[in-house]
């Protein structure tokens, strides 16, 4: 398949962080010379899915508005650029949803931002970036949290 092909698709996570926003970005930019198409893909895992529902006054339309924020929001980046893509929320946790996203479209890689977070938790137990990194059947391309400087 040639890298101009419709069929092209370049799998990014984004959460509506500036690492998600990073991500996009670099996506974009891959995207554009490649003539790819992007999928953004938010893994809705349980306890994210039960932190959205707990809000009583919008309990049937919560994944809707998120849907919705995602595309609308999160998204426009890649819309403001011209850039073909489709926002896909899926209940799954992210590493699992977006492994998943990039072997169905069969994605030339998975675009990731990294955190600058330290959290204890993302040390030991280990963050998306590093549970994709290593269970990927992609190439993953992990944006870091600041340009790197040059001398």
């Amino acid at each position: 398949m040639s890298a101009g092909t419709p069929r092209t698709r370049i799998v990014v996570g984004v959460d509506g962080s500036k690492g998600s926003g990073r991500a996009l970005a670099y996506a974009a930019d891959v995207a554009e010379r490649l003539g790819a198409e992007v999928v953004a893909v938010y893994g809705l895992g349980p306890l994210a899915e039960l932190a959205m529902a707990i809000p009583p006054s919008r309990p049937t339309t919560w994944k809707r508005d998120l849907q919705d924020e995602m595309h609308d929001v999160w998204c426009r980046p890649l819309a403001d650029r011209g850039v073909k893509f489709h926002a896909r929320l899926v209940e799954s946790d992210p590493v699992n949803a977006l492994i998943d996203a990039a072997d169905k479209e069969q994605a030339l890689m998975i675009v990731v931002g990294a955190n600058s977070r330290g959290e204890l938790a993302h040390r030991v137990l280990g963050g998306v970036t590093y549970r994709l990194a290593h269970r990927a059947h992609h190439p993953v391309v992990i944006v870091p949290p600041t340009p790197d400087r040059k001398p």
